[in-house]
């Protein structure tokens, strides 16, 4: 009799232990879920301040307490401001450059858009004529399938949705405004709020250091830092090596718009299913049958550059230091851009780490238990 309540007592342990790890795991996702969709757009400029505040903090301590201590005598505010006025303003000559050579190539796309309507049409016909003479049909027909599939398409579209879009232009530009207005005071505190914790961050740490929830601290902080440093600073330099090719090919074959394209296929890199293939091989196949071997030739070029330096790149930054499989991370990009939209291509690999992260600590506490239990 004793021996057998002594094989139910651990069966029935080991059951609650398995229902707590199921539903602590549960209560985990939905707590980071809701965090994430709804506490985050409200801290949103608080929680990236706080991120640049560490990235900038050792530079912050050096520049007032080394070299330069007789002009900032130690006072990390003004070391601070310095810095974050410094990369600010750089940031903005970047982004005010790329976005004159933008306006300028939409501007001149838009001023010219019936010659580049005539001139697509004529691509088109140009390439179904080619295509009817591959398939022995009747010179035309491609053509005509191809207009009608249009037309149709325009209907639908046409069909009553134009006016109503007309009569709400204006409810859309005052939303608009609105967001511009919210975003500039974002912008604003994001600023304020990345001088004063880069001046505070001893604090912080201190903080973290003998608070009672250290090691959930500890845990949380290691899985964003490592998803921060890794995976998200490796995207950035693919996007911006893949642009830079893309930008540098499309400017080779003559392409007006190269800036705008070459950025946009960079973009469109980083998400999942997608690459520059999806641009560039359907884009090499029409002027193949356009009979423009040459741009076909140097779009596949930049697709297999851009393909090759993706791998290479993310093997050699990336490696193992991630410890997330390739296919689970798009899976996360995948379900996050479902839950989140379209910023859920970042707030999909956070939202895995912090939830993997809260797993591994919860497993920790019942394994401590269990040992715990076993010597009383």
């Amino acid at each position: 009799m004793l021996k057998r309540l002594h094989m139910v007592e651990p069966v029935n342990k080991d059951i609650r232990d398995k229902l707590i790890l199921i539903g602590g795991s549960a209560g985990i996702s939905i707590a980071v879920f809701l965090s994430i969709r709804y506490i985050l757009p409200l801290a949103a400029p608080f929680v990236l301040a706080f991120f640049l505040s560490v990235l900038l903090e050792n530079k912050v301590t050096a520049l007032a307490d080394t070299a330069h201590g007789r002009l900032f005598r130690g006072n990390k505010t003004a070391a601070a401001i310095v810095i974050v006025t410094a990369l600010t303003a750089a940031a903005a000559i970047v982004i005010g450059a790329l976005g004159y050579f933008a306006i300028s190539e939409i501007r001149g796309l838009i001023s010219n858009y019936d010659y580049y309507c005539r001139m697509c049409d004529a691509h088109v016909l140009q390439a179904c004529e080619r295509m009817d003479g591959w398939l022995g049909l009747e010179i035309g027909r491609m053509y005509g399938m191809v207009c009608n599939g249009v037309d149709s398409l325009k209907e639908s579209f046409d069909g009553g949705r134009m006016a109503s879009a007309m009569g709400t232009s204006f409810a859309y530009a005052s939303a608009a405004m609105k967001k511009m207005l919210l975003l500039a005071g974002a912008f604003f505190m994001l600023i304020i709020s990345t001088v004063y914790m880069s001046r505070d961050m001893n604090s912080y740490r201190k903080w973290k250091k003998n608070t009672r929830f250290r090691e959930e601290a500890d845990v949380l902080w290691s899985a964003l830092a490592r998803l921060g440093n890794v995976y998200f600073k490796t995207q950035l330099i693919i996007i911006c090596c893949t642009a830079v090719v893309c930008t540098t090919g499309l400017l080779i074959i003559g392409n007006p718009y190269a800036v705008v394209i070459g950025i946009a296929i960079g973009l469109l890199d980083a998400l999942p299913f997608f690459g520059t293939g999806t641009v560039l091989i359907p884009w090499s196949i029409m002027a193949v049958l356009g009979g423009n071997v040459w741009h076909a030739a140097v779009l596949m070029t930049v697709y297999v550059i851009t393909y090759f330096e993706r791998e290479i790149l993310e093997a050699k930054l990336m490696g193992k230091g991630l410890d997330i499989s390739p296919v689970t991370m798009m899976a996360a990009i995948y379900i996050g851009l479902l839950v989140y939209g379209f910023w859920g291509f970042v707030l999909g690999p956070v939202s895995y780490c912090l939830i993997k992260g809260g797993i591994q600590l919860l497993k920790c506490h019942i394994e401590r238990d269990k040992i715990i239990n076993k010597k009383l």
